[in-house]
């Protein structure tokens, strides 16, 4: 009898070691992993919004019709100014090239789009100076911009696809931002142009680290 209770003994030991050794290992941390955070345009109170939720989208439009200028200076208000309202925050990966694809579209005459009359009144080269800024502990930080190449705006052509990609600077790696801000200003000698839809089109793709679920 004293043989057996001392087994049970060992065995009741034995599993109450193990039992904190299992829960020590579930409760073990996952390492995070390198994740492409994709952005679209869409709506969000009366302006552009940078959001991963597609459903957002409307069919408004954000931009300055009079960013560029044929002759002079600029006539426009400055750079459109399109901020991230989720995902954040996150931690970048500035391994990864930041690419953009946007919708960048010319403008009709308010009085016959609404009948849908006329017809696209852009005219121009146009050409674009992207600014990616994060927020990171109440400081604003340069993340990259770059210039894009131009194109040609031509009446009656309403969208142009326009691409560019930023290298975020290495020393940026694995830093957290709690805020995005996308800048882009017409610098092209343009007239009528620069409408960017809110309709999910125009997208924003970035490298980040996230915790697996």
């Amino acid at each position: 009898m004293k043989r057996y209770l001392i087994l049970l003994l060992v065995v009741a030991l034995g599993a109450g070691l193990l039992a904190p050794a299992q829960a020590a290992k579930k409760k073990k941390k996952k390492k995070p992993v390198p994740v492409d955070l994709t952005y679209k345009v869409v709506g969000g109170d009366g302006a552009c919004v940078l959001s991963v939720d597609e459903e957002l989208a409307t069919d408004g439009s954000c931009g300055d019709p009079f960013g560029g200028a044929i002759t002079g200076p600029s006539q426009g208000s400055g750079p459109t100014l399109i901020s991230a309202i989720d995902s954040l925050p996150l931690t970048l990966d500035a391994s990864k090239p930041v690419k953009g694809t946007f919708d960048m579209g010319s403008y009709t005459l308010a009085a016959l789009a609404d009948n849908g009359l006329g017809q696209p009144l852009g005219v121009g080269e146009a050409q674009w100076h992207v600014i990616l800024t994060g927020t990171s502990g109440g400081e604003d930080i340069t993340i990259g911009e770059v210039t894009t190449d131009t194109y040609m705006v031509t009446p009656g052509t309403g969208d142009y696809e326009v691409t560019f990609e930023i290298a975020p600077a290495a020393e940026l790696s694995r830093k957290v931002f709690d805020g995005l801000t996308l800048s882009l200003e017409q610098i092209g000698p343009t007239l009528i142009h620069g409408a960017i839809g809110t309709d999910a089109t125009s997208s924003l793709t970035l490298g980040a680290f996230a915790v697996p679920k």
